[in-house]
């Protein structure tokens, strides 16, 4: 009897330890596991945002050598033609046709246009206050002027004018392919490919004061940040979260990456702030 009630004693005792070791392991187990998957998830965020650090860098630069060869595509015309000596209106609209050149004026010391390959803009007269009188009046040789509508008719150019014996020679650029082009260089359609591409749920980008710029889902809506959130942040450090996003139902690794260089390319941004310390956050499933 004793020995069966000790034996009973064991059993139970070898149980208890049996279900704790078991508890212990799988706790252990657990807990490497979800180490493992942060571990993960946070390798994941930093790709994505140096993917997105990187197309940002190149993509700025892309843009300016853009404006910069067209600028100078531009002069160079200019004065290619300013030295011509001999101008038609019909030679102006061969070379337009040769050049793809939307608009080549030839324009006097009086802002009369003389000959031009639109009939529309013969004998045109700018204004006091048109760009091109800063060459009229001797201020300037050379004026590019940013993508603007042409003072005759509806359609957006790039213009440019080069001071000449005479007067000037404007030339204007259709501007809606270089519109198409520049919204191929933007950071925003990099953004919406990593999306498309099951990459991340969304990405942010937050400004210096943590207030939400841009959002890839299109509606802005500011963010909740605790105040450990919020130090680690202003400290310029990573900082990750999980979220309950009501709109994905179901639960979102927020990781926070700063970025101390300025975010204005993005379409939501105001061009004009070129602030820095902002941050991106990569929303991870």
């Amino acid at each position: 009897m004793t020995s069966n009630s000790l034996g009973g004693k064991i059993l139970i005792i070898a149980s208890i330890l049996f279900i704790v070791a078991l508890s212990i392991n799988t706790y252990s187990s657990i807990k490497n596991t979800r180490k493992a998957i942060y571990g993960e998830l946070d390798d994941r965020a930093e790709q994505i945002s140096n993917m997105l650090i990187y197309n940002l860098e190149s993509l700025d630069k892309v843009e300016k050598d853009v404006d910069e060869i067209i600028d100078i595509y531009i002069e160079n015309l200019g004065h290619f033609l300013g030295n011509k000596g001999e101008y038609t209106n019909e030679g102006l609209k061969a070379l337009s046709k040769k050049t793809g050149v939307s608009e080549l004026n030839i324009v006097d010391n009086e802002a009369y246009t003389l000959y031009s390959n639109q009939d529309e803009s013969v004998g045109y007269v700018y204004s006091e206050d048109h760009p091109v009188m800063d060459i009229i009046r001797g201020d300037k040789d050379v004026i590019i002027e940013d993508i603007r509508k042409s003072t005759i008719g509806d359609i957006y150019y790039k213009f440019g004018a080069v001071k000449t014996d005479f007067g000037l020679v404007q030339i204007g650029i259709n501007a809606d392919s270089i519109m198409k082009m520049k919204e191929n260089l933007q950071l925003e359609k990099a953004i919406q490919e990593l999306i498309n591409d099951k990459s991340a749920e969304y990405i942010l980008a937050l400004d210096k004061d943590l207030n939400t710029r841009y959002d890839s889902r299109g509606e802005i809506s500011n963010l909740e940040f605790s105040n450990k959130a919020k130090e680690k942040l202003k400290l310029q450090q990573i900082y990750t979260e999980i979220t309950y996003d009501e709109e994905l139902n179901k639960k979102i690794y927020n990781v926070f990456i700063p970025y101390n260089e300025d975010l204005s390319s993005l379409d939501k941004l105001d061009k004009d702030t070129n602030e820095t310390n902002n941050y991106f956050c990569i929303g991870l499933s």
